[in-house]
């Protein structure tokens, strides 16, 4: 979970994205004696004005559908909204 305050809605999807590609470009040395290994990550975010009146298990939930949503549509990205 990453909590971003006092950031607008395009400070956060630039953020994110940015977290995103490091990740993507970045050789982990995982293992010691084996070769680097390329990992990924994929987001599901939530915008605090989205979710205002609901209950926390609410807005986890809406995090997790977004999280899945970006595995489903091929992993390495960042989903912000129901729309894809």
């Amino acid at each position: 979970m990453l909590i971003l305050t006092k950031t607008s809605s395009s400070g956060i999807i630039q953020a994110t994205e940015k977290i995103r590609k490091k990740i993507d470009e970045h050789k982990f040395d995982l293992c010691a004696g084996h070769e680097n290994q390329h990992v990924t990550i994929s987001m599901g975010l939530v915008n605090f004005n989205e979710v205002l009146h609901r209950k926390g298990e609410e807005i986890l939930k809406l995090a997790d559908d977004r999280l899945r949503c970006a595995k489903e549509y091929g992993r390495n990205r960042v989903i912000y909204n129901d729309k894809h």
